[in-house]
């Protein structure tokens, strides 16, 4: 969970920018950087450390003019760097960066491409584009001021006092100055009832396996939430069992007011049967 914090249009002080997105260190205790660009936008970022934890700093730069800032995960960043971005130089390990090589690659159409949950912006010179993961996970908020910069933030209270009005990025869309929104995210929907093939309960699990283990892709230690429920405890045991012979320790978690209540009582026994640390 990052902090990103974006001002398009001149005239703005970098150090109340600074101050605007130190409202948002909760989200990004790790590292707090900013960067002015050649047209006079700003980029923001608080950055929780996840994946590169050394030189993935934010914002990032690409190959000539871009500058991108993120608040998410790509689960598909290798296979971008290895297929689609093989003839690109990158600067870093991390996730983050195919987004605005991808920018310079494809030009707005290349939200599609990403296999993750993300809320990002892109600048260019005066151009720019803003995006947020199809089922809007990373939150990603709006507004305007007196003089018609557009500001974008993680958190709506970095934003409050500068901008005459507010909205909520769409989840699934896009924004560009030339374009307005658009939505990118477009799947094809049908019935179940047109369904002809029987269950296949095997490609079930295969699918979930593959959900989680795609998610296990950070440099620092897991966790999962565990409510003891069905939902979170076949989640943690799937997550155990990929972990196994990794070396790597599984931090379970639960919420609660009363160390007997019923739900926790049941998390503990599910973390002591999978032997995640608890």
């Amino acid at each position: 969970m990052c902090g990103i914090l974006a001002i398009i249009g001149k005239g703005k002080e970098a150090t109340l920018v600074q101050q605007l997105s130190k409202r948002m260190s909760h989200r990004g205790p790790d590292e707090s950087d900013i960067h002015v660009t050649e047209k006079g936008h700003i980029l923001a970022h608080e950055r929780l450390s996840i994946v590169d934890l050394h030189t993935g700093k934010q914002p990032i730069q690409g190959t000539d003019s871009a500058w991108m800032v993120h608040n998410g995960e790509i689960y598909n960043h290798k296979k971008l760097r290895e297929t689609t971005l093989k003839h690109h130089t990158f600067r870093t390990t991390s996730d983050s960066e195919v987004i605005v090589h991808l920018y310079e690659e494809f030009g707005y159409d290349f939200c599609d491409m990403l296999d993750g949950i993300f809320a990002l912006v892109v600048i260019d010179g005066d151009d720019y584009i803003v995006a947020r993961d199809p089922l809007g996970v990373k939150p990603l908020y709006y507004g305007m001021d007196e003089r018609g910069r557009l500001y974008f933030a993680s958190e709506m209270k970095a934003i409050t006092d500068q901008c005459k009005s507010f909205s909520t990025c769409p989840p699934g869309h896009y924004y560009t100055e030339k374009t307005g929104f658009v939505k990118y995210y477009k799947p094809e929907w049908e019935a179940h009832e047109k369904a002809v093939e029987k269950l296949d309960l095997q490609a079930l699990q295969s699918s979930l396996t593959q959900a989680v283990e795609k998610r296990l892709m950070c440099d620092v230690s897991f966790g999962v939430l565990l409510s003891g429920g069905l939902d979170s405890s076949l989640i943690a045991s799937i997550t155990s069992r990929l972990l196994e012979g990794s070396g790597q320790e599984l931090h379970s978690f639960s919420i609660g007011l009363d160390a007997s209540a019923p739900d926790l009582v049941a998390a503990k026994k599910v973390a002591d049967f999978i032997g995640t640390t608890h």
